[in-house]
């Protein structure tokens, strides 16, 4: 569905978006007028198609997966509870497939139908629960599709429409550069877009209100590479809901604060190389938000609080360890299947930031460190299971940057240090790699 996912976005936001995006200044038009109708016409389609590719060929593509009857039983198991389990299917099945493809599609769909953000995440967490009970009749319903197609999908579709709705008041950066991780060099190349449409932001005067939406919306994308690419790293966030203040004299001196809820989606995979390990991460975040901007002077000081609870899936720095120790263990299907093994997990996360900027030089710096501890039992595969483990890891990043700007070209050097550990029972595996990277690029 990975194809079907990105035709059906690119076609819908062609066919809604307004032909004036030039003009407009202010909020997208959201609930005037929802078009239910099509609406169900076009997830209709989109779940016809997604049927056909499901049973394509011989109708046995995904035979595999069939370990529920193909008659009335099967529903009635996933009614129960019975027939509702994790499954084991591969990383990118999971982490892209269901909530950027599927579930960022159909809530992009819902918001140009005139849907608000809420009714979307209603709409895109229906749907989802649909194909895993209806159109992927014969499997077990998958809890981490569910966990993560309309999770996921909302602050990426979220983040897309505004977007798409505001490009002139968007920043926009793309970038490039080099860089170093312990003694190999690499390239990298990034992009990424944010917006902020908090009524009067950047007015004179005070004003305050509570917002519902993606007023504050953000994409990034980096990608190292050497000869191929050595890492994906995504993220996107999205304000879902918050309380507003700004205070701003005719000289722009004054403040914004926001606080409230935001959701987000971080997907990372690290690629096999000499000089590090892979990794995989996917990440549905939410939670509450602090962002405080002062202005004096034309200095600008940025600093902002993230807190959210997760649900991920994450590679466990373990694994391979306790795998070596025990070769003849049957374990969860996502660790016992996949070469690249992950397992699913709760986790929470903490985000501090800071910048100041002012004078075309800018400053920051970043801390960032998650706690995961693996979801035990309703594994697909539970039955054949012949060692019950438990998995823990944890990840810290520290970063700082210094950028220059002029004339909205950029020279940024950044420096990190990240740290993972993983544990099962008494073992435990752990990694720091450090990077420092040169790069250039341009804001719009």
């Amino acid at each position: 569905m990975r194809l079907l996912g990105w035709i059906a976005l690119t076609i819908t936001t062609a066919a809604h978006a307004d032909p004036d995006i030039k003009a407009r200044t202010t909020e997208a038009p959201t609930g005037a007028r929802t078009h239910w109708q099509r609406m169900l016409l076009e997830t209709a389609g989109l779940f016809a198609v997604g049927e056909a590719h499901y049973y394509r060929g011989d109708g046995r593509a995904n035979a595999n997966d069939w370990q529920l009857p193909g008659n009335w039983s099967a529903l009635g198991r996933k009614l129960t509870g019975d027939g509702i389990r994790f499954d084991s299917n591969g990383f990118a099945t999971n982490a892209i497939s269901h909530p950027v493809l599927f579930g960022a599609t159909v809530h992009e769909l819902a918001r140009e139908n005139g849907f608000s953000l809420a009714q979307s995440f209603l709409i895109s967490s229906g749907i989802s629960i649909a194909w895993e009970f209806i159109g992927e009749w014969r499997e077990y319903a998958s809890i981490n599709d569910i966990a993560t197609t309309s999770p996921a999908g909302t602050p990426i579709g979220e983040a897309a429409y505004q977007i798409i709705h505001h490009l002139r008041r968007t920043q926009f950066e793309l970038h490039g550069g080099m860089g170093r991780v312990g003694g190999t060099s690499f390239h990298t190349i990034g992009a990424s877009a944010s917006l902020d449409t908090i009524p009067h932001h950047d007015e004179p005067g005070d004003s305050s209100g509570t917002i519902r939406e993606g007023n504050k919306v953000a994409l990034a994308l980096e990608v190292p590479f050497d000869d191929s690419a050595r890492a994906i790293d995504f993220r996107s966030r999205s304000s879902l809901y918050g309380y507003y203040r700004n205070h701003r004299d005719d000289d722009g001196n004054g403040y914004n604060l926001f606080v409230g809820i935001a959701g987000g989606y971080d997907y990372l995979q690290k690629m096999d190389r000499p000089d590090w390990q892979w990794d995989l991460l996917a990440n549905v975040v939410a939670g509450p938000t602090i962002d405080l901007e002062l202005h004096t002077h034309g200095v600008r000081l940025h600093t902002a609080l993230d807190v959210s609870g997760d649900f991920a899936m994450v590679k466990s720095y373990a694994y391979g360890k306790w795998r070596d120790a025990h070769p003849m263990a049957v374990v969860q299907g996502v660790l016992q299947d996949n070469p690249h093994y992950y397992y699913y997990a709760l986790g929470a996360s903490l985000v501090p930031r800071i910048e100041i900027e002012g004078r075309g030089l800018a400053a920051g710096a970043s801390f960032a460190r998650s706690m995961f501890t693996s979801l035990d039992g309703h594994d697909r595969n539970q039955e054949i299971e012949t060692t019950q483990i438990h998995l823990e890891d944890e990840e810290q990043t520290t970063t700082g940057w210094l950028r220059g700007q002029l004339a909205g070209v950029t020279l940024q050097v950044s420096a990190s240090d990240r740290t993972r550990e993983g544990r099962i029972g008494m073992t435990v595996d752990a990694s720091t790699e450090r990077t420092l990277v040169l790069s250039l690029g341009y804001r719009n």
